[in-house]
């Protein structure tokens, strides 16, 4: 079972602009080192409406069938973190 993310003491999370990340940036240097990030900035789509429009049955209607990075465990007892992709 995940117990969350624990900052080491004098560790700082680092922090990227939304403009300079990109889908494969954000997964090997967050996600499978399991490495918190502070995003900053949004969209510069004057009609994007996540806030209200992103339900679960919204993504699902428009990317249900899409590709995804996930990060494979072995089992119950694996933790997170491992930087191990799947597909």
């Amino acid at each position: 079972e995940y117990d969350g993310f624990q900052l080491s003491p004098g560790i700082t999370i680092g922090c990227v602009h939304v403009e300079k990340l990109t889908p494969e940036l954000f997964w090997e240097q967050y996600v499978s080192q399991r490495k918190p990030v502070l995003i900053k900035g949004h969209l510069r789509d004057k009609s994007w409406k996540a806030t209200s429009l992103w339900t679960d049955e919204h993504l699902i209607s428009k990317a249900g069938a899409a590709d995804l990075l996930v990060e494979h465990r072995r089992g119950v007892g694996d933790k997170f973190g491992s930087g191990r992709k799947v597909g």
